[in-house]
C-alpha cells in the first residue's frame, strides 16, 4: 500500500513568521517543506486576478461561508464599468428598531435609531462620497425598516464607497418574484357553487367568524403586484382614496398590471392573495364569490413586482415594507422571494425583521422549490428573516371520480393497438357531475395536443366533440385544462409525461421513453383540480401507458385514435392535510439548523379573486374573474387573515397602560404555531419539522388559548463594525444545533411560558419526540432511535416535576434540556415540548438536535471557512479552519488580500498550500477529505517573487482584509477553483499585556484571555486562592480580564463580548467556572455589569457552569442558570460591599454572640432603563459565595448570620483554613443579603445523656438550632411538621415566600407561617390536601420524604455501591414514603433498629428532637454545606 505524505507548504523566512498544522487522519503522515520544489507551478497570482476568480467563482456556486455579512456582496462584479443599482446599509439602527426598542428597554439601540440620527447619517454619507469623488445617484432613502439608500453607481466605484464611515452592506438590487405557480403541481378542490369553503374550515375560520371576529379594523398591507381593487369582492375593502403605494412605479396607484394585448397577459398575483385575505363576497352578478379569511380587515395594496412574470428588485421590496410601516399596518403579506437568495441577513430579510421590530407582523411565503434539488435548504429570501412568520403550502379536503376507459388505434378498419386503463376523472365543470350520462359508454375521436399549450390547441384544429390527449410538462396542469375547455373539446386525458428540451433549454417536443423515474405511474393528488366553471372532464392517465399510446400514434401513419369510456363513475373524497409536494423545505440558513418553515397552512388549488381589468372599464365583467392558483403564495395569506382575525380579538389590550397593545408580533407567531395541528403523509408518517414547522395551523385553538409557549431566542443584529449585538426575542420553536454525544453534557436551551390572561394558568409539562418522520423523499432515509436523547424540563413548580405554573399578566421561565448518549448515531432528531391544562388548549414547541459534525448542506466543495477571532492585533495570531467536502482536490492555497483586489499587478500574500505529492509515483493526489486547521496566523505573509518560491514577507495595513481559500482538482488546467473567502480586521494595536490566569483546582484546567478596553488591572493575588476555593471539583476555570472605572469608592467592572465568547469557546461545551478577578485599595465597594447581550451568550454555557466575580477578598458565583430569570432586555448587576457597619444590627440581635471580622453584603440586580430590580431566585438556584476572616477559627465552634428585611438569621457555612492565619468563609443558599461570621457559647444541661449530644451541640453554636430554653434542649421530645419545616428552612438558607401558603389551618399571624410557606414554594413539604397539620409530631417516614426533597434540592449524589437494607417491618411504610425511607437509608442519614433480632424502621414513630439534629446535622455535612 501506497505511503500518502500530506504536504504543508509554508510560505516563509522565519519561523516567527506563521506556523500551519493541518489535522486531517492519523493514518496521514505529515511532512513539511519549506524549500522543496514539489508544490505546483501556478501562473502568478495578483490581486486581479485573484479577484476576478473569487467573483467567477461565487457567481456559480454563491458563497461558501454564511457566518456574518462581508461589506460587499459576493454577486457585485467590482471590475466592471457599468452602472449597477445597489443598497447601501449603514450602520446606525433603523427608526422603526428604536421605537420597538424604547418599549423593551434597550436605551443604546432606542437612542441610536432615533430618525434624526439616521438621517444625519445618510447626510454625512452622502457629503463623504462627494468629497471622495464618487459619482453616485440616489434613487430612494430608507429610514423606517432599513437605514440605507438605494444608489445608481459604476461598480467599481463600489469598493471606494464601501471604505466610507458608517457604510456596512452593498448588495445589488435584486430582482424578486411572486412566489410563480408550480408547474404540475399537487391541486386538489372540492366544487362549492358559493365560495369555497375547505380551506377555510381547514384553518378553523368558520369558528372564528361564529364567536364574531372578521378582522374588523385591523390593517393588512399586502406586498405584491399590487391589486384589481375595483374587484366586487375587494372594492368595499379598500374603499377610500388612499389605497397603497405603488414602488414599482413609484406612484400612488397600486393597481394591477393591466394586459398589454389581448393575447399578452397582465399580473394577478397580488389580486388572488389580496382575496384569500378580505374578499367581501359581495359580486351580486357572478354564482361565485370569494370569501376571505378576515373579510372585515382593511385592505392596503403595496405595488414591489410588476409584469405579467410578477418580478421586482430588492430596493422595490423594501419601499414597500417602509411606506407599509409608515401606514400603520397591522400586517403585511410578502408572497414572493427569491429561493437563490438565503441570507437571513440580506437587505429585504434585514427590513423585515425590522417591520416586526416595529410592531408589524410579518408574514412570509416560504417558497415553492420542494420539488426541486435540494430538498432541504430549498428556501430563501426573505423567509429566512428570523422574525417573520415563514408559511408551508398544505393541501385541502379533494374529491375525484374512478372510472374505466379503452382507447384504440385503428387505420381504416384495422386495429393496431388497444388499452384498458381505469383512470381517476380529476377535474370537471362545476356541477356538472353527472358523468354516467355525459360520458358514459361513449366513444369519441380522440386527438394529441402534445404539452396542451395554447399553441398546441391552435395547431390541433377543431375538438369540438373530442377528447384531447395531453402530456403532463412545462405549463400547471391547471393551464392545460382550462385550454382544452376553451377548444370545445368533450373531455381531457393527461399523462405523466414530460416535455424534451433543446440545447438553450427551451422545450422542443415530448419525452416518449418507455420510461423515465417518477412518471411511469399515474399523476396522481398533482391532477387533482376538483370543480371549476372553467374546467372539462379530465382524466389522470399513467405515464408509461400514455407515452405508449402516443408513440403507437405517431408511427401509425393515418391512424384514428378513439376512446370508449366505461358506464360508471364512482365518487371517492380524501381529507388532505398533507404538506405540498413544491412547498420549500428549511432549515434556514443561519448556521444553526434553525426550523423553518413556521406553520403551514392551505396553499394548494386555492380559489380567489382575479383581475378582469375594470378599473377604466366600468362595464366589463367579473362574472368569472375567479381562478385557481397553488404555491406558498397561496398559504401565506391564509396565515396573514388568522393573524388579523387575532388582531381583531387582542389588538386593543393594553393592561400596561403604555400605548402599545400587549401582544408583541412574535406573541402572534407563538399562538398560532403553540395550537397548530401536526400533520401526516398519506401514509400516516408525521411531517418533519423542516417541512411542516409547527403543524397547520387553526384559529379555533388559537383564539382560546390564555397562554403562549416560547423559546428565548437570540436575535442577532450588527453594529457600525459589523461586530453581531444579540437581542432577546421570542420563538416558535427552537434548534439546538449540533450536539457531539462524545462530550456527555447536556445542553440546555430556555423557554417560557407567557400567561396573557387575568389568571393563574397551571399547565403539566411533559416532552414528546418523534421517532419517524419524513425525510427527503429522492435520498429516504429512516429516522434515528430517538431513545438515543434524553430530554428533560427543568425549572418548573417546586412540588412537581411535571407542573408548570404562572402567575396572571406574567411569564415563567423554564429550561429544556437534552443528552445524546455516546452511541446515539448521526442524524436529525426531533420532538415537540407540550403543555396541557383542562379547559384550554393544548401548547407545543418544536424542537430540533443534530447529531454529529455537520455543515449546512450545501455541495460546496469548501465548507465551513472559520477564524477564532475576526481580529489580528498587532502581533497576536488568529486561528483558521476549512472543511473539505470533497475527494478530488489536490490543490489548496490560501491568501491574504485587501477587501478590493481590483485593478493591482502585485503579487498577493500568501499563507500557505497544501498538496498531496506521492513522492513514488511522482504525481500528485488527492487531499482527503476533512477539517484542515491553521494555528498561529499572525498579521507577517508570505509574498512570492519568482516560481524559484523566493519569499519574501510583507505586512497588511489596518483595515477589513480577506482570507482567499482556492481549491484544485484540476492540476493540468488549474483555471476553475472551488473558493472560500472570510473576512478579517487588521489593527496594530497590541492586546494589552494580561496577568495570567488563576490556577486551577488540581482536577481541572483552564485558560486566560483578555479583551475590551479602559484600565486593564492585574489580577489581585490575595484572590485567587479564594477563587480556587469555591470552583466545583473536576471543573475548569477560564480567566476574563476586566476593564474598571472608579466613582467615588465603587469600582465597576466590564468586560468585552468577545472575550466572554473566548471563554465558552475555551469550555468547549464543558461546565466551567468563568472568572472575573478584580481589586483596588481605593475601594469598598465593587460590582461586575454584565449587559444584556452578554446574559444571552452566557446561557449557551454547559449546564453547570458559572460567572465567578471575585474582588478584594470576596467572590460570589452566578449560576448561569439563574440568567433564565433575566427579564427581556434587561442588564445584569452583581455586587459584593464590605460592610463594617452592619456588625451592629447583628450584635443587637445577637447580644451574646461576638462577630469575627468584617460582614460582607452580596446582591444581584437585573436593570432596565436605569430601575433595579432585586434578582428573583428559584430554590434550586444556588448562589456560593465565599470571603476570607483574617484570623483562624474553630469550624465547630462558629457559625454564620445573615440579615433580610432587618432580622438575623442564621445560615450553614463552611470554613477552610488559608494562608498566613486566615479563614474562608463560604456560604451557598439562593438569595442575597449581608452575612457575617460570628461565634457564641451555648451550653445546654440535658444533653449529656443523649446519643446525639455531638449533633446537637454542633448545630447550636453555628445558631442552626435552639433549646426549649436557655438551658434546656429537652432531646426526647417530639418535633411537629411545623417545627421540622421550620428548621429545614433555615438549614437551607432559603428565601423569603412570594406568597402564603394554600393551607387553610396555616394562619398568618402562626410563628411557623413564613417557614411553612418557603418550604411549600421549594417543594418540600405539599401538605394533605388544603392542610398541613402544623402542630401534628412528624413521623419519621414523613421526615425521610422531606429530607429526600432536600437532598434533590441541593442536589447530593447519593453515594455509589450500596447494599440495599431490608427493614422487617417494611409493609407498614406508605406507600409515599417507601422510595424516600430507602433513599435517605442509602445516604446513610437514617436507619433502623434492632428489635427481636429483625432491623426494624418504625415508620410511624415520631421523630425526637435529638433524632432531628442528628439527621440536620449529616445533611449538611453530606451537602458540603458546613465542617
Amino acid at each position: 500500500m501506497r505511503k500518502t505524505n500530506l504536504n504543508l507548504f509554508i510560505h516563509k523566512k522565519t519561523a516567527s513568521l506563521l506556523t500551519i498544522t493541518a489535522l486531517l487522519s492519523s493514518l496521514l503522515s505529515q511532512s513539511i517543506y519549506a524549500s522543496e520544489p514539489t508544490a505546483p507551478i501556478l501562473p502568478g497570482m495578483t490581486k486581479a486576478k485573484l479577484h476576478a476568480l473569487i467573483q467567477e467563482a461565487q457567481n456559480k456556486q454563491g458563497s461558501a461561508d454564511k457566518s456574518s455579512p462581508s461589506i460587499i456582496a459576493d454577486d457585485i462584479n467590482t471590475n466592471s464599468t457599468e452602472l449597477i443599482n445597489v443598497i447601501v446599509q449603514l450602520s446606525n439602527q433603523p427608526a422603526a428598531v428604536g421605537r420597538y426598542a424604547a418599549k423593551m428597554g434597550y436605551r443604546t439601540l432606542a437612542a441610536e435609531a432615533i430618525e434624526a440620527n439616521v438621517q444625519s447619517e445618510q447626510s454625512s454619507f452622502l457629503s463623504s462620497a462627494s468629497r471622495k469623488g464618487i459619482n453616485l445617484q440616489v434613487l430612494h432613502q430608507y429610514n423606517t425598516v432599513l437605514n440605507g439608500l438605494e444608489v445608481s453607481i459604476q461598480a467599481n466605484d463600489i469598493p471606494k464607497l464601501a471604505q466610507l464611515p458608517g457604510v456596512t452592506s452593498i448588495h445589488q438590487n435584486q430582482v424578486y418574484y411572486a412566489i410563480p405557480v408550480p408547474m404540475d403541481v399537487e391541486t386538489q378542490g372540492i366544487d362549492n357553487p358559493i365560495f369555497d369553503i375547505n380551506p377555510l374550515k381547514q384553518i378553523g375560520a368558520d369558528i372564528a367568524w361564529d364567536k364574531g371576529f372578521t378582522g374588523a379594523g385591523v390593517k393588512v398591507g399586502v406586498i405584491d403586484t399590487g391589486g384589481d381593487y375595483v374587484h366586487p369582492d375587494l372594492k368595499d375593502a379598500i374603499d377610500r382614496d388612499y389605497k397603497g403605494y405603488d414602488a414599482y412605479n413609484q406612484d400612488k396607484d397600486p393597481y394591477e398590471d393591466v394586459p398589454p394585448a389581448w393575447d399578452k397577459p397582465g399580473s394577478s398575483h397580488g389580486t388572488h392573495v389580496s382575496g384569500t385575505i378580505v374578499g367581501r363576497f359581495a359580486n351580486p352578478t357572478s354564482e361565485f364569490v370569494q370569501k376571505g379569511v378576515a373579510y372585515g380587515s382593511d385592505l392596503y395594496l403595496y405595488k414591489v413586482l410588476g409584469g405579467a412574470h410578477g418580478t421586482g428588485s430588492s430596493a422595490q421590496i423594501i419601499a414597500g415594507i417602509e411606506k407599509a410601516v409608515e401606514d400603520g399596518m397591522d400586517v403585511i403579506n410578502l408572497s414572493l422571494g427569491s429561493s437563490a437568495y438565503k441570507d437571513p441577513n440580506s437587505p429585504d430579510s434585514i427590513a423585515v425583521n425590522n417591520a416586526v421590530l416595529a410592531g408589524v407582523v410579518a408574514v412570509v411565503a416560504n417558497g415553492n422549490d420542494g420539488a426541486s434539488l435540494p430538498y432541504y435548504y430549498s428556501m430563501g429570501s426573505p423567509a429566512s428573516a428570523h422574525l417573520a412568520i415563514s408559511v408551508a403550502a398544505a393541501t385541502s379536503p379533494s374529491r375525484h371520480y374512478t372510472s374505466s376507459l379503452e382507447s384504440t388505434v385503428s387505420v381504416s378498419s384495422v386495429t393496431y393497438a388497444t388499452y384498458h386503463l381505469n383512470p381517476s376523472l380529476v377535474s370537471w365543470r362545476t356541477d356538472e357531475t353527472q358523468f354516467d350520462s355525459s360520458l358514459g359508454n361513449q366513444t369519441m375521436e380522440a386527438v394529441f395536443v402534445g404539452l396542451g399549450r395554447q399553441v398546441d390547441f391552435e395547431q390541433a384544429g377543431d375538438l369540438t366533440g373530442k377528447v384531447a390527449i395531453i402530456s403532463r410538462g412545462v405549463i400547471a396542469f391547471e393551464e392545460k385544462v382550462v385550454n382544452a375547455a376553451r377548444s370545445n373539446a368533450a373531455a381531457a386525458i393527461v399523462f405523466n409525461g414530460n416535455a424534451s428540451f433543446d440545447i438553450s433549454g427551451d422545450p422542443n417536443g415530448i419525452d416518449l421513453s418507455e420510461e423515465i423515474p417518477g412518471r411511469d405511474g399515474p399523476i396522481g393528488t398533482l391532477s387533482r383540480l376538483g370543480g371549476d366553471h372553467k374546467f372539462l372532464p379530465t382524466f389522470d392517465m399513467p405515464g408509461k401507458e400514455g407515452r405508449a399510446l402516443v408513440r403507437t400514434i405517431l408511427t401509425t401513419p393515418y391512424s384514428t385514435l378513439k376512446i370508449s369510456f366505461g358506464s360508471t363513475f364512482n365518487q371517492v373524497d380524501l381529507i388532505g392535510d398533507t404538506v405540498a409536494d413544491f412547498s420549500s423545505r428549511g432549515p434556514n440558513s443561519d448556521n444553526n439548523y434553525g426550523i423553518k418553515p413556521d406553520i403551514s397552512a392551505p396553499g394548494v388549488n386555492i380559489r380567489s379573486t382575479i383581475p378582469a381589468y375594470g378599473k377604466d372599464k366600468p362595464d366589463i365583467s367579473y362574472d368569472e374573474a375567479y381562478g385557481r392558483m397553488s404555491g406558498t403564495s397561496m398559504a401565506a395569506p391564509h396565515i396573514t387573515g388568522l393573524v388579523a382575525l387575532l388582531k381583531d380579538k387582542y389588538k386593543d389590550v393594553d393592561k400596561n397602560n403604555d400605548g402599545m397593545e400587549d401582544w408583541s408580533p412574535m406573541d402572534y407567531r407563538a399562538a398560532l404555531a403553540n395550537t397548530s395541528e401536526m400533520i401526516r403523509d398519506a401514509d400516516g408518517t408525521l411531517y418533519d419539522v423542516y417541512s411542516q414547522g409547527a403543524g397547520r395551523a387553526n384559529i379555533a385553538n388559537a383564539l382560546e388559548t390564555p397562554a403562549l409557549l416560547e423559546a428565548i431566542d437570540p436575535l442577532t443584529i450588527y453594529n457600525s463594525k459589523l461586530d453581531p449585538i444579540s437581542m432577546e426575542s421570542s420563538a416558535s420553536s427552537v434548534s439546538f444545533g449540533v450536539i457531539d454525544p462524545k462530550l456527555n453534557k447536556a445542553v440546555t436551551k430556555p423557554l417560557q411560558l407567557k400567561n396573557m390572561s387575568d389568571n393563574v394558568l397551571s399547565y403539566t409539562a411533559s416532552v414528546v419526540m418523534h421517532p419517524s418522520v419524513t425525510s427527503d423523499p429522492n435520498k429516504p432515509i429512516p429516522t434515528p432511535d430517538v431513545n438515543q436523547i434524553s430530554m428533560s424540563l427543568d425549572g418548573l413548580d417546586a412540588n412537581s416535576d411535571q407542573v408548570i405554573t404562572v402567575v396572571p399578566n406574567a411569564q415563567q421561565r423554564f429550561t429544556l434540556s437534552a443528552l445524546a448518549s455516546a452511541n446515539a448515531p448521526n442524524g436529525v432528531y426531533e420532538g415537540h415540548v407540550l403543555l396541557k391544562s383542562a379547559g384550554h388548549p393544548d401548547l407545543h414547541l418544536p424542537f430540533v438536535i443534530h447529531i454529529g459534525e455537520g455543515s449546512d448542506n450545501n455541495q460546496f466543495v469548501l465548507q465551513n471557512l472559520t477564524l477564532s477571532d475576526q481580529t489580528i492585533n498587532g502581533d497576536e495570531s488568529i486561528d483558521l479552519s476549512v472543511t473539505i467536502n470533497s475527494d478530488t482536490q489536490k490543490y489548496i492555497v490560501i491568501y491574504a488580500t485587501d477587501i478590493e483586489g481590483i485593478g493591482e499587478n502585485e503579487p498577493v500574500p500568501t499563507v500557505g498550500e497544501i498538496f498531496n505529492f506521492d513522492t513514488e509515483a511522482h504525481m500528485y493526489r488527492a487531499i482527503p477529505r476533512g477539517k484542515l486547521n491553521f494555528h498561529d496566523i499572525r498579521n507577517s505573509f508570505g509574498l512570492t517573487l519568482d516560481s524559484e518560491l523566493n519569499v519574501n514577507t510583507t505586512r497588511l495595513a489596518d483595515g477589513l482584509h480577506n482570507f482567499v481559500v482556492l481549491s484544485y482538482s484540476d492540476l493540468t488546467n488549474p483555471v476553475d477553483p472551488s473558493t472560500a473567502f472570510k473576512s478579517f480586521y487588521v489593527s496594530s494595536e497590541p492586546v494589552p499585556t494580561q496577568t495570567p490566569p488563576p490556577s486551577p483546582p488540581a482536577s481541572g484546567g483552564g485558560g486566560g484571555y483578555g479583551g475590551g478596553g479602559g484600565a486593564r488591572p492585574e489580577e489581585p493575588k490575595e484572590n485567587l486562592e479564594l477563587i480556587q476555593s469555591i470552583v466545583p471539583q473536576g471543573q475548569a476555570s477560564v480567566s476574563v480580564i476586566a476593564s474598571t472605572t472608579m466613582q467615588g469608592k465603587q469600582l465597576t467592572a466590564i468586560v468585552a463580548d468577545s472575550d466572554i465568547q473566548k471563554a465558552l469557546d475555551a469550555a468547549k461545551s464543558a461546565p466551567a467556572s468563568i472568572v472575573v478577578n478584580v481589586g483596588t485599595t481605593d475601594s469598598s465597594e465593587a460590582q461586575l455589569k454584565l449587559t444584556n447581550a452578554q446574559v444571552l451568550k452566557l446561557q449557551q454555557a454547559a449546564e453547570g457552569s458559572t460567572v465567578m466575580f471575585a474582588w478584594n477578598g470576596a467572590t460570589i458565583a452566578s449560576p448561569v442558570s439563574a440568567f433564565t430569570s433575566v427579564p427581556i432586555g434587561a442588564d445584569y448587576v452583581v455586587r459584593i460591599t464590605r460592610d463594617a457597619s452592619s456588625a451592629s444590627i447583628f450584635a443587637k440581635q445577637y447580644p451574646d454572640a461576638s462577630v469575627v471580622g468584617t460582614p460582607y453584603a452580596f446582591e444581584a440586580n437585573t436593570v432596565v432603563g436605569g430601575t433595579a430590580t432585586p434578582l428573583s431566585l428559584a430554590a434550586k438556584q444556588v448562589f456560593k459565595r465565599a470571603f476570607i476572616v483574617d484570623q483562624e477559627v474553630n469550624a465547630s465552634k462558629t457559625g454564620a448570620l445573615y440579615i433580610e428585611n432587618d432580622q438575623v438569621y442564621p445560615v450553614p457555612a463552611l470554613f477552610t483554613a488559608a494562608g498566613a492565619g486566615k479563614t474562608i468563609v463560604t456560604i451557598s443558599r439562593p438569595g442575597f443579603s449581608t452575612y457575617a461570621v460570628a461565634q457564641h457559647q451555648t451550653a445546654f444541661a440535658d444533653i449529656d445523656s443523649s446519643w446525639a449530644k455531638s449533633h446537637i451541640q454542633l448545630l447550636a453554636d453555628k445558631f442552626l438550632l435552639s433549646g426549649t430554653s436557655v438551658r434546656t434542649f429537652s432531646p426526647k421530645n417530639n418535633v411537629t411538621r411545623a417545627e421540622f419545616a421550620s428548621l429545614l428552612v433555615r438549614s437551607l438558607g432559603l428565601q423569603k415566600p412570594t406568597s402564603a401558603t394554600p393551607f387553610k389551618d396555616v394562619l398568618s399571624g402562626d410563628w411557623y407561617a413564613q417557614s411553612v410557606a418557603i418550604a411549600y414554594e421549594a417543594g418540600l413539604v405539599t401538605g394533605y390536601g388544603d392542610t398541613f397539620e402544623p402542630n401534628a409530631s412528624i413521623s419519621r417516614q414523613d421526615l425521610t420524604v422531606m429530607l429526600t426533597r432536600a437532598l434533590k434540592l441541593l442536589p447530593v449524589v447519593k453515594p455509589a455501591g450500596l447494599v440495599t437494607i431490608s427493614y422487617a417491618d417494611a409493609e407498614q411504610f406508605g406507600d409515599y414514603a417507601k422510595d424516600s425511607i430507602q433513599y435517605m437509608t442509602d445516604a446513610g442519614l437514617m436507619d433502623g433498629v434492632e428489635l427481636s433480632g429483625s432491623l426494624r424502621f418504625q415508620p410511624s414513630e415520631p421523630s425526637t428532637r435529638e433524632a432531628v439534629a442528628k439527621v440536620l446535622s449529616s445533611l449538611l455535612k453530606l451537602s458540603k454545606l458546613i465542617n
